[in-house]
């Protein structure tokens, strides 16, 4: 899936907002996934860019439109899409992940060398007993979703694409009678 990254003045123009107000509403609102770009030189500074798809769909709509751009339906699902336990789940990965990334800070600063991953792990599971992270390459693997596609890549999307079969009266009864 190809990832689609708009600009702050294409944000606020489907917005109908100020660049301005864009960028304070990309800071305040977590769903929508950023990225910077490095800065041309001089007092320009970094530049943003937002992922297409974290943005609600009806908004993913109008910049297609706009633009000719087909989505397909993965790249189309926004994240209140997702159902509330989809989206909680993701959350609370999103919140290891930047509590790692706050961690990692804080041992790099502390000059601490050694088991950084395994101990942030044994504090994690200690103070969230009921979301448990087994193994570093979990962390890892939400720590590259997250950082590629936002928080939409924390969802597992499993199963979402199955359609449910209804059993017919006749397999019903074969399968009671067994």
């Amino acid at each position: 899936m190809k990832n689609i990254w708009i600009s702050i003045s294409e944000f606020a123009e489907l917005l109908a907002i100020s660049e301005r107000h864009a960028r304070r509403k990309i800071q305040t609102d977590q769903t929508i996934r950023t990225k910077t770009i490095g800065s041309k030189g001089g007092n320009a500074g970094q530049s943003y860019r937002i992922l297409l798809q974290s943005l609600p769909t009806e908004l993913q709509d109008r910049y297609c439109a706009e633009h000719n751009i087909k989505l397909t339906v993965q790249q189309r699902m926004a994240y209140e899409e997702f159902p509330a336990y989809m989206r909680q789940k993701a959350e609370q990965k999103a919140q290891a992940v930047r509590e790692y990334a706050k961690f990692s800070m804080d041992w790099r600063v502390q000059r601490k060398k050694g088991q950084m991953v395994p101990a942030f792990l044994e504090r994690w599971n200690a103070e969230h007993p009921e979301f448990q992270i087994v193994t570093p390459k979990t962390l890892f693997d939400w720590k590259d979703f997250y950082e590629g596609q936002g928080i939409l890549g924390l969802i597992d999307k499993r199963g979402l694409a199955t359609k449910h079969v209804k059993l017919t009266e006749t397999l019903m009864q074969d399968f009671l009678s067994l």
